[in-house]
């Protein structure tokens, strides 16, 4: 990466970008005054902006290895200053570019990173078990319903809320690290506006896990098992996790055979007498997928899911999957097929998750017209 940002900068030429700029400028103006006329000539008013012409500045974002996404940039002006300092932990949360359905996309990178990042602040500030919390990648957009649900399956930002929590989990400090999902903060937008709700809810693992206040609930959970079970997959967490008002139906899983193609899935808890497993297994199934092999749960950008660790509102069970699919080639950036390949893979996933919609939904709709 590093060798390809020096390249860049190698090859940045001011005169050259001026230039583009100035003709990428002219071209759309050209369009305007177009579009001006056409509508004088049929008598109407439309307001149309005019371009703004370059004034001849370069911004820092289109100067190769000194744009805040370049690597350290945003930790060398905004975090590293403080290094050096005793500080009694760090709280993390990412805005949604890495998880953009495009070649931005890595999540297999972005895991590496993540890992390395808190290794990385703890070197900094001399202290191996610094406290890191990882909010997770908060909900936008559209969200996930029933009428949309395989559609909205198919995500970046899944993929990317996995990578930050298993680059955490990389990190092999369960003690003093912590993964916070924030999907269930619905806003429609790139950047949550719910971020008294997210402060809370990390202020709560501080006061309990760095703090050491007992006073202040805070639980996590995970998935310990996952086993076929004929046309069923049996789910069995470390913890009760429900819906925290006992009634409502379990929503927010999918479930595909080995086709890898996923569709929604219905789910129940396991009734029991015994105590220590109540709401501890979950039964995941579809009449359409005869044989599954895998489920995943709040997979989407704004997914369905109201599963609660002991049925807590401020703590959701974690969205996670059981299978290994990779969601598109994870090109570099050096690789000049690389968004050609990207998008033929998005476009065949982006296919697949309709045929499945569309089918779930006939099907549905067979099942009225049978009664």
């Amino acid at each position: 990466y590093l060798k390809w940002v020096d390249q860049r900068r190698a090859e940045f030429s001011e005169e050259a970008f001026l230039k583009e700029q100035m003709d990428r400028w002219q071209q759309s103006h050209d369009k305007w005054e177009a579009q001006v006329a056409a509508d004088k000539a049929k008598g109407a008013s439309a307001n149309r902006r005019e371009p703004q012409k370059p004034d001849g500045s370069i911004r820092t974002w289109s100067v190769p290895g000194r744009s805040p996404s370049d690597a350290a940039s945003c930790y060398n002006g905004m975090f590293g200053v403080f290094k050096g300092l005793h500080i009694k932990g760090v709280a993390f949360h990412q805005g949604f570019n890495n998880a953009m359905m495009n070649t931005s996309c890595k999540p297999k990178f972005y895991r590496t990173l993540m890992k390395l990042m808190v290794e990385g602040w703890r070197e900094d500030f001399d202290d191996p078990h610094l406290p890191v919390a990882v909010i997770g990648l908060c909900a936008g957009g559209q969200a996930q319903t029933r009428l949309n649900f395989e559609e909205m399956g198919l995500s970046t930002a899944a993929y990317i809320r996995e990578s930050q929590r298993l680059g955490l989990a990389d990190v092999n400090d369960p003690e003093h690290t912590e993964f916070i999902p924030a999907y269930d903060q619905k806003i429609p937008q790139l950047h949550t506006k719910k971020k008294k709700e997210l402060g809370l809810r990390t202020a709560r693992w501080a006061l309990k896990t760095v703090y050491g206040n007992d006073e202040i609930v805070w639980e996590t959970a995970k998935l310990e098992s996952c086993e076929v079970d004929s046309d069923t997959i049996v789910l069995t967490f470390d913890k009760a996790v429900r819906p925290d008002d006992f009634g409502s139906e379990i929503e927010g899983f999918s479930i595909a055979d080995e086709s890898g193609v996923f569709t929604m899935a219905d789910a129940v808890a396991v009734e029991t007498k015994d105590k220590a497993m109540q709401y501890r297994q979950v039964v995941v199934s579809s009449p359409l997928v005869k044989q599954p092999t895998a489920v995943r749960y709040a997979w989407a950008r704004s997914p369905m899911g109201n599963l609660k660790v002991n049925g807590i509102p401020w703590q959701p069970l974690h969205s996670f999957r059981t299978d290994q699919i990779d969601f598109a080639p994870e090109v570099t950036h050096m690789d000049p097929d690389g968004p050609a390949k990207n998008s033929e893979a998005i476009k065949l996933l982006k296919s697949q998750a309709a045929a499945a919609l569309q089918t779930r939904l006939n099907a549905k709709a067979g099942d009225r017209d049978g009664q």
